[in-house]
């Protein structure tokens, strides 16, 4: 389904069917502490690791999973497709004998969660209902709000509960539990706890285990998509979706607010459903952003316009509302040693950088915030440098100059028919065009580009070509035409593409050469969000009213701003 299809479907819904905005909570802004807490949690697993001071806008989320009922009304209304929906997929493979235990079509679980749904669907189901699926650090700070707490009721173990509950105390979530035991023989059965469900039980159904925002079912039941994407191990080839909570089937120490689960998105499995979120409506009253921290890098390139480019960047940043602004640079010519920040300090980076290799320490602490979480924007010519730094083209995704090969990596683009092609044929690494304006081409929906006219045109710029890499958890969000009549490559060539990396988002916009494209109102707006979503993983901002359309270029003029 096409982006302009959901966005469409999502704004008659908000008309039609108000009462599906209803029953969401809300999630103030301001830090948290994500990952494991080994101060209170002693079941930590390695790929739980967060930071302490995790910033997030506000949102809301809803209260309770999406019920069968719910997503039933999504069906009949021929928005969301009820495919696969008794018979689970898991690990590639139907799996028809666990189809009893898929609430679809069951009689008396209108009102349990909607299970044996893909990603896709939950996508869907989200966006008709004018939403969308939570970010993994919206979840996890939905779920335990901002001390850190093992559980979304605080650090009492699902044993305490039992005991307590033995004396007419606490059931807290749906676990695999002594009813379970009595139907299913599996190793990880609480005999210490009864939560009176064997399989799904209806949302809602626990309420003393609420969230400190009052959510509900977030540890247990089902599993619930995330937008979060990445790799389960390092040197796996296939990209996995975040899945977070734990459910009726699973080892209750996956139910721990901090535990991340990666499953294919194609799969359909018994436990695993979905809520929705929405990101924070700018003029709310109850809402507060707080400012997300940016560090824009800049330094040593020839030209005397880079310097005023760098500001601009900084300038962009400020005028959103949302960002604090530092600027550092390295010396004007050489190496710099002593070039050290603190990138942990930082939500973003954002790369305007054209000079000397880093000091192998600084290079290591970048890895390391970028393996952590972090975010990073590439702009232009700063995919152009550390050509030898193996984890940057990592990051980088596709790369040109400096030295790079001629046969490592791919070539990424889409051919005539709208189909992307991986082109591994021997070739240079980087190219461009004149600068000339063409128009942008959006190819897949994402937060940065949303509410974007799907085609629009671009003030006069390059457009890079021939860049290669590894293009490894690559989504190319737009694309270029490359007019071979100015020097272009005669492909559609990637202008704006995400890249994950560890833990991390990247952003790549290859636009931006000179102060024409600068002033292009489309490069303004993709370059803001692209900064807010590497930071948080949402975008916030409201589009402005003078954007581009597939005809006319549009530009804010920025004659103050240029250097002699």
């Amino acid at each position: 389904m096409q982006a302009t299809q959901l966005l469409r479907l999502a704004g008659l819904t908000a008309l039609l069917l108000p009462s599906l905005g209803a029953g969401m909570v809300s999630v103030p802004a301001g830090s948290f502490r994500s990952g494991c807490n080994a101060e209170v949690d002693t079941s930590c697993e390695p790929n739980e690791a967060g930071v302490p001071d995790r910033t997030l806008a506000a949102f809301s989320i809803d209260r309770t999973e999406v019920s069968v009922s719910d997503y039933a009304t999504c069906v009949a209304a021929g928005a969301c497709s009820a495919e696969g929906l008794t018979v689970p997929l898991w690990r590639g493979k139907r799996r028809p004998g666990w189809g009893d235990a898929c609430n679809w079509g069951k009689p008396g679980r209108d009102f349990h969660p909607i299970n044996c749904v893909d990603f896709d669907q939950a996508r869907v189901f989200c966006a008709w209902a004018g939403k969308r699926l939570p970010g993994e650090w919206e979840w996890e700070k939905a779920a335990r709000g901002v001390e850190g707490a093992v559980y979304p009721w605080g650090d009492t173990s699902y044993s305490q509960a039992g005991a307590a509950a033995n004396t007419g105390g606490r059931r807290l979530a749906n676990v695999p539990d002594r009813t379970a035991g009595r139907v299913y023989e599996w190793p990880f059965i609480l005999e210490a706890y009864d939560d009176g469900y064997a399989t799904t039980s209806p949302v809602a159904a626990f309420p003393e285990g609420a969230s400190p925002y009052g959510a509900l079912d977030m540890a247990g039941n089902v599993y619930e998509w995330t937008t979060h994407s990445a790799r389960a191990a390092s040197g796996e080839p296939e990209v996995r979706q975040m899945a977070r909570g734990g459910s009726w089937r699973r080892n209750p120490a996956y139910s721990r607010t901090s535990n991340r689960h990666f499953v294919a998105p194609g799969s359909r499995n018994v436990d695993f459903g979905f809520r929705c979120a929405r990101s924070g409506e700018p003029g709310d009253p109850d809402v507060v952003s707080p400012r997300l921290r940016a560090l824009v890098v800049g330094g040593q390139p020839p030209k005397p316009d880079w310097a005023a480019r760098t500001e601009l960047m900084r300038r962009f940043l400020l005028e959103t509302g949302r960002f604090e602004v530092d600027v550092v640079t390295t010396v004007p010519v050489g190496t710099d040693p002593a070039f050290a920040p603190d990138f942990s300090h930082y939500d973003v980076v954002v790369s305007n950088y054209k000079g000397a290799d880093w000091p192998e320490p600084t290079r290591r602490a970048f890895v390391a915030y970028m393996q952590a979480g972090g975010g990073l924007v590439l702009v232009h010519g700063a995919t152009t440098r550390f050509g030898t730094w193996a984890a940057f083209n990592q990051m980088a995704g596709l790369a040109g100059w400096d030295g790079r090969s001629r046969t490592e990596g791919v070539y990424l683009y889409y051919d005539d028919a709208g189909e992307r092609v991986r082109d591994p044929s021997e070739g240079r690494a980087g190219h461009h065009s004149t600068e000339h304006s063409f128009p942008v081409v959006l190819r897949e929906p994402h937060p940065i580009t949303a509410g974007m006219p799907a085609v629009w045109r671009h003030t006069p710029d390059e457009i890079y070509d021939r860049l290669r890499g590894p293009a490894e958890r690559v989504t190319v969000l737009a694309t270029g035409w490359s007019d071979p009549d100015e020097k272009g490559s005669g492909r559609h060539e990637p202008v704006l593409f995400v890249v994950g990396y560890g833990n991390g988002r990247v952003v790549q916009l290859t636009l931006g050469h000179g102060f024409p494209a600068y002033e292009g109102v489309g490069f303004q707006v993709m370059f803001q969000r692209s900064a807010e979503w590497a930071a948080t993983g949402a975008v916030t901002q409201s589009l402005p009213t003078d954007l581009p359309d597939r005809d006319q270029a549009r530009r804010r003029e920025l004659h103050q701003e240029r250097q002699p």
